[in-house]
């Protein structure tokens, strides 16, 4: 899923917000970065 379409999915929530907890998951390692530019959960 990328940033976008995650975006798209979450009406509730301003970009900002998903902005920073994406950002956070990627802190943490929880979440990384494909080279397509895409998300994935870290297993």
């Amino acid at each position: 899923m990328s940033l976008k379409d995650l975006d798209q999915s979450i009406a509730d929530y301003i970009t900002f917000e998903i902005g920073e907890s994406v950002r956070l998951l990627l802190e943490n390692n929880n979440i990384i970065l494909t080279t397509d530019n895409k998300l994935k959960i870290n297993q």
